[in-house]
């Protein structure tokens, strides 16, 4: 998602920056190659797992910010900082990450309260700004490496608390994305094909 991609990773980055050593703290998984991929197996807590999933992948997720997100914005290793401080992606900020090959997943469908209401130098998109995003990128020819999903963390996010609930993008956001002229085998695309692809977690049989 453009600068969001690298908030995200910035965000990973300074979380594992310095990790403490296996010998320090019990790494629950296993990182093995399977030949184009990697394979990530965890187990444990939900801290557990996640200390594991940040030990593991912590050298890949280096090499992705050090590698390409941090030369993208003209950051240096040492100011991991600087790209804490974001605007709302561009276009063609969108595209360059795309045409690397990567997935692009638009998240926090559902939140029209920004980030910059309690970090004045972060913006997030809203929902209409996230479809007009994904309806330019189908258009492009990109339909096949974009995925979509709502952030839903806290209990205000629930419908039964007064939030837009996991129905959110089903309900709200496909018939938003129809009228704005996006392709039903776009939409499934989007949201049955792609994750079904990319979140395999099993060889095909």
């Amino acid at each position: 998602m453009g600068r969001w991609t690298g908030l995200a990773v910035a965000v990973a980055v300074l979380g594992l920056h310095g990790p403490a050593s296996a010998d320090d703290v019990q790494v629950n998984g296993t990182l093995r190659d399977g030949g184009d991929h990697k394979v990530l197996h965890v187990w444990g807590t939900h801290i557990e797992m996640g200390y594991a999933h940040g030990y593991l992948l912590a050298d890949e997720v280096m090499a992705l910010a050090e590698g390409y997100i941090l030369p993208m914005y003209g950051v240096s290793p040492d100011q991991y900082e600087t790209l804490l401080s974001v605007v709302l992606p561009t276009f063609e900020e969108h595209k360059r990450l795309l045409d690397t090959g990567v997935n692009l997943q638009f998240d926090h469908f559902g939140r029209e309260v920004s980030y910059s209401d309690v970090a004045p130098a972060q913006e997030l998109p809203n929902d209409a700004q996230r479809i007009g995003y994904i309806n330019r990128l189908v258009d492009e020819g990109y339909a096949r490496q974009i995925l979509m999903s709502h952030d839903t963390p806290t209990k205000d996010r629930l419908t039964v608390w007064g939030g837009p609930g996991y129905g959110h993008i089903l309900h709200s956001i496909v018939p938003r994305m129809k009228i704005k002229g996006i392709a039903d085998e776009h939409i499934r695309a989007i949201l049955v094909e792609n994750p079904a692809r990319i979140l395999q977690f099993a060889e095909p049989g």
